[in-house]
């Protein structure tokens, strides 16, 4: 079972380079959104329902 990750950062290529390492890692977690800023983040998690919020 994969734990669903949301991403979120107001800087594009910090999302980037955390979606990135995420992908690349052995890790069994699967990204499920990103935001780029507080409010956006509250309402996709409220949506999304990620187990981890970065």
């Amino acid at each position: 079972m994969a734990y669903t990750v949301l991403i979120c950062d107001d800087e594009l290529l910090e999302r980037q380079v955390l979606k990135s390492i995420i992908e690349n890692s052995n890790l069994p977690l699967k990204i499920v959104g990103e935001a780029k800023n507080g409010v956006e983040a509250l309402e996709q998690s409220a949506k999304l329902k990620p187990d981890i919020l970065l």
